[in-house]
């Protein structure tokens, strides 16, 4: 059968990520990996969040990574996706403003 099931965890007074839109996320190794976004307020996020056993929400869990080298700068819109063991991102809408004031062009992986 074709169903929707919640990932999000059910502990909703553990640490999550901030609401927002225009992130990009992947799918790796049985884990969520949630990047950047636009938050309620406008501004542009550079942070990274990963959800652990998202098929069971009895177990999910978020967890922020922090990066120990330099990060790229705050953008939505940018695209994601996997490269072997790699998560690639390029591009997006900085905080520069809107339109082509604020496009990236830059490529990271992590």
């Amino acid at each position: 059968p074709h169903e929707w099931q919640s990932c999000s965890p059910v502990d909703a007074s553990a640490p999550a990520p901030p609401a927002r839109w225009g992130h990009g996320q992947v799918v790796f190794r049985e884990s969520i990996y949630v990047l950047g976004g636009t938050d309620r307020n406008s501004n542009s996020l550079n942070d990274i969040w990963r959800l652990t056993n998202p098929y069971n929400s009895s177990l999910a869990t978020w967890s922020q990574i922090m990066p120990t080298s330099d990060l790229p700068s705050a953008r939505g819109f940018h695209a994601v996706w996997l490269s072997g063991f790699k998560i690639v991102m390029h591009g997006g809408e900085g905080s520069g403003g809107v339109g082509k004031a604020s496009v990236l062009s830059d490529t990271w992986q992590f």
